[in-house]
């Protein structure tokens, strides 16, 4: 995946990389700028391309993940803190075209997390194959 900090971007391998990141420079600070997926319709204002580009983060997160997703991480791509996440992340569900249904508590590497169901990872491989998000 992609992150932009601060206008340069760098290429994460993991979700751990990721983290490094977010420590470091701040969770505001790292955007996903996954811009080499295409999406239905167009967008003219930054943040439009901005929240297209964190949706479509997350969803790869997600998608490569089977174990979950940490709650931090969710958290800094949609700009939530604590109780907010569920309504938050079933909320970006219906957004990029999957079930609210298909997202799940999980502990990944023993940490509080989300994670898809397996129809859900399905899916998700689904809409980053066609640019549906």
């Amino acid at each position: 995946m992609i992150v932009r900090v601060r206008g340069i971007e760098i290429v994460c391998e993991s979700l751990e990389e990721l983290d490094q990141l977010m420590e470091r420079y701040g969770e505001a600070a790292a955007t996903n700028g996954a811009a080499s997926m295409s999406v239905g319709g167009s967008l003219s204002t930054h943040a439009g391309k901005k929240a297209v580009a964190l949706d479509n983060g997350l969803l790869q997160a997600f998608a490569q993940s089977p174990t979950g997703v940490q709650s931090k991480i969710v958290e800094g791509m949609l700009g939530i803190r604590g109780k907010a996440i569920r309504a938050a992340l079933r909320a970006w569900a219906t957004r990029v075209h999957l079930s609210p249904d298909t997202i799940e508590k999980a502990n990944p590497g023993g940490r509080r997390g989300w994670k898809l169901t397996s129809s859900g990872i399905a899916a998700a491989k689904a809409l980053m194959m066609t640019g549906q998000s």
